[in-house]
């Protein structure tokens, strides 16, 4: 049962599922249900079709599939980011997630960061720089996520604390960098 709930908690915090939730929530309340609704579905579309695409039918080893998948994902969201330019607040979201999805495949060439870990830390924290503290009550679900990771025994701690550096590190650089 115990690994059940875990089993739940990666899935429902998978980045391909929490990004499209995090850039609506962002977008929604700077920019209204429209253009939410617009972005949300060229996210989703993106986001998805990408890794799918890539990995469908293929019977090798995913550390050898990983990072061209993150390649690839990266340079989706660099056009998505793009796409939406003038939106800048979910733009730069969106930016700081292609950065963080490189810098991820860049050191699944040779390690196994937590890429659960990378998104959760950055999409907690870009949406506190956005909202404001309200958001800090997802620290406690982001916090279960990164802990499913490693009950499941998926990653070491040591490739969860680098996982929620990097994501957490390079949302605060883009932030200062294109945003403040």
């Amino acid at each position: 049962m115990k690994n059940r709930i875990w089993e739940f908690l990666s899935l429902v915090g998978h980045p391909l599922v929490q990004l499209p939730i995090w850039v609506a929530l962002i977008t929604f309340y700077n920019y209204g249900a429209i253009v939410t609704a617009l972005i949300f579905i060229l996210v989703i579309i993106a986001g998805s079709l990408t890794p799918y695409f890539l990995y469908r039918g293929k019977n090798s080893d995913l550390r050898e599939i990983r990072p061209k998948i993150l390649f690839a994902s990266s340079l989706v969201y660099l056009l998505v980011s793009l796409i939406i330019s003038r939106y800048i607040i979910t733009s730069v979201g969106i930016l700081a997630t292609s950065a963080v999805t490189f810098i991820d495949g860049v050191i699944s060439l040779k390690w196994k960061i937590s890429i659960h870990a990378t998104a959760m830390s950055g999409f907690i924290t870009y949406a506190y720089l956005v909202l404001g503290y309200d958001v800090l009550l997802a620290i406690p679900f982001g916090l279960l996520v990164i802990l499913s990771r490693y009950f499941l025994k998926k990653h070491t701690k040591g490739q969860l604390v680098a996982g929620t550096f990097v994501g957490f590190l390079v949302t605060i650089a883009f932030w200062n960098f294109l945003v403040r």
